[in-house]
C-alpha cells in the first residue's frame, strides 16, 4: 500500500473515533431528582455538592441571620419558597435567572451575568398559625425562583409553573434546576409540603451544564 495513502487513512480513522467520543461526552446532562420536606415556619436548607439537605432553621430574624453567615448551602425552602445564598440571604456567590424553557435537557450552560439575588419581599406566607393573616410578613427570598408556583390562596395549594432555572451556588459554582412538584406532606399534613425537584450540578466550576454552550 502506499505510504502516504495509508497514513492519511489513520488520520482519516483516528478523527472519526474523536469525534464520536466527542458526541458520547457531550450529551445533555441527566438531572438527579430529590424529594425535599419543608414546612410553614421552617426554612430547610439544601447544599448541590452534597446533594442533599445539610439543616433546618426556624423562621425568624435571629435563625436566618446565624444562617446567612453560612456558605455550606445553595437553596434554602420554607413551602414555595425559594432562597439562594445570596443578597439578604447570605453571604455567598448565589443568585438565579429563569432559562426561557420548559426544556430541562435544552438548557446547555449558565451565563455569567444577570443572576437575580435574594431581597426582602413583603406579604409572604411564612408561618401557618391559628390565627388567620398573622403569619404574613417580609421575608428574604428570590424573586427571580418565586415565579415557579401560582398560590391558590382559597385551599392553600399551588399550582407549578414548568420553568427550568440556573442557579449559583454559594461558592459561585453553577446548577440547572427544574421544581416539579409541590404537595403535602403525609408526615405532616397540616403544615408540611414536599418539593420535588431535578437537578444537574457542575462541581468543576465550568459553566457547562450537559452540551457545548453557546456564547
Amino acid at each position: 500500500m502506499n505510504t502516504k495513502l495509508y497514513l492519511f487513512a489513520i488520520v482519516i480513522l483516528l478523527a472519526c473515533i474523536s469525534c464520536d467520543k466527542s458526541t458520547d461526552d457531550l450529551q445533555p446532562g441527566t438531572g438527579t431528582e430529590v424529594t425535599i420536606a419543608t414546612a410553614y415556619g421552617k426554612w430547610t436548607y439544601f447544599s448541590f455538592a452534597k446533594g442533599d439537605t445539610v439543616g433546618t432553621g426556624v423562621a425568624n430574624a435571629i435563625t436566618d441571620s446565624e444562617w446567612s453567615e453560612r456558605t455550606d448551602w445553595d437553596l434554602a425552602f420554607l413551602i414555595n419558597n425559594v432562597r439562594t445564598n445570596s443578597g439578604t440571604s447570605g453571604m455567598g456567590q448565589g443568585g438565579a435567572y429563569y432559562a426561557e424553557t420548559a426544556d430541562f435537557q435544552s438548557v446547555n450552560g449558565a451565563k455569567i451575568k444577570g443572576y437575580t439575588v435574594d431581597t426582602n419581599v413583603d406579604n409572604i406566607m411564612y408561618n401557618m398559625p391559628p390565627i388567620p393573616g398573622v403569619g404574613m410578613g417580609t421575608v428574604s427570598v428570590n424573586a427571580e425562583l418565586a415565579t415557579w408556583t401560582t398560590p391558590n390562596e382559597a385551599d392553600k395549594t399551588f399550582d407549578v409553573n414548568p420553568r427550568i432555572f440556573v442557579v449559583k451556588t454559594a461558592d459561585g459554582k453553577y446548577a440547572k434546576i427544574y421544581l416539579k412538584s409541590i404537595t403535602t406532606d403525609p408526615q405532616n399534613p397540616r403544615t408540611g409540603r414536599l418539593v420535588t425537584m431535578e437537578y444537574f450540578y457542575q462541581p468543576d466550576g465550568s459553566r457547562f451544564l450537559g452540551t457545548v454552550i453557546e456564547e
